[in-house]
């Protein structure tokens, strides 16, 4: 059987290149090829660099070449009205031409609030949706409890609010993103998910769809690793992973840990994935009150 994964990396394609490449997908890749020897597997994704094919055993790795080029006024459009229609249109073309490409049997596209799910419209052969996120439902709680669209200005200097960076810009990308998974799930007879919201969000987009239920795949980074019990019955560790998106619950870290510190637990909780020095961490810090390095975060 052939297969081609639509996917926002590369799994194993130059691992340790490309940022952003392996984590669970590659997991994936490296257990089914090696428990179904005889599978070929596609794999394509965007690239701002690579437009080559590469084949290594029986997989297949199609980059899809895709960069706005540092274009300013773009940048800007972008910045303040979060809609690159265009580029999702010449990225769906460009996926849709490497499925005609490998012609594989079946397709698998891993989530669909990135934009190459656009091309989902012009897939001609079977396919199935693998949930990743769920813009869509994660809008309603974007901002934390407390906080309001007005925060957006005030955690931002007025040039960052027409850049990249400004918040209200990501905000009203995430709104797009949630419309193109909108728009998207009515396409969809087959999903791939893990929790029961996940199955209830696939029978609310796409009503009467099928529904497969698969677990995750763990990286060999974990599976192969011993984990043994370290509690001193003085200091509780904690390690979280999280990004400084506004809805992933940065202030629920803060508060947390200072209920638990006034309550007298002892904790160490190292969070990973945002610096101290992130701006967005920054203002929620100034907003809550409440600094890291006071409640041993």
């Amino acid at each position: 059987m052939r297969i081609l994964w639509i996917a926002p990396n590369g799994g194993n394609y130059k691992k340790g290149i490309v940022k952003g490449t392996g984590g669970w997908i590659g997991a994936l890749q490296d257990e089914l090829t090696k428990r179904v020897p005889d599978l070929e597997l596609g794999i394509t994704f965007i690239s701002p660099t690579d437009n080559e094919t590469i084949t290594e055993g029986n997989v297949a790795y199609l980059p899809v070449q895709f960069s706005t080029g540092g274009n300013k006024v773009a940048t800007i459009l972008h910045g303040i009205f979060g809609k690159p229609t265009k580029d999702e249109d010449v990225i769906a073309q460009k996926i849709k031409q490497r499925i005609d490409e490998y012609k594989p049997d079946v397709i698998h596209v891993w989530g669909i609030e990135n934009a190459y799910a656009s091309v989902i419209p012009l897939i001609d052969r079977p396919f199935v949706v693998h949930i990743q996120g769920l813009l869509s439902e994660y809008l309603y709680v974007y901002l934390p409890y407390g906080f309001s669209k007005h925060d957006f200005f005030k955690a931002d200097f007025p040039v960052r609010w027409f850049l990249r960076a400004g918040n209200l810009r990501d905000y009203k990308h995430a709104q797009h993103r949630a419309a193109r998974e909108i728009a998207m799930g009515k396409y969809i007879k087959s999903w791939i998910g893990r929790t029961d919201w996940d199955y209830t969000m696939s029978q609310m987009l796409s009503p009467g769809s099928r529904y497969f239920h698969c677990e995750e795949m763990m990286r060999g980074d974990f599976n192969g690793a011993k984990w043994q019990y370290h509690y001193d019955g003085k200091t509780i560790h904690i390690h979280s992973s999280i990004s400084p998106e506004w809805y992933k619950g940065m202030d629920i870290v803060l508060k947390t840990a200072k209920i638990l510190k006034d309550q007298g637990v002892n904790i160490e909780w190292h969070v990973y994935g945002v610096g101290r020095s992130n701006n967005r961490l920054k203002y929620f810090i100034k907003k809550l009150g409440i600094a890291p390095e006071n409640v041993n975060v």
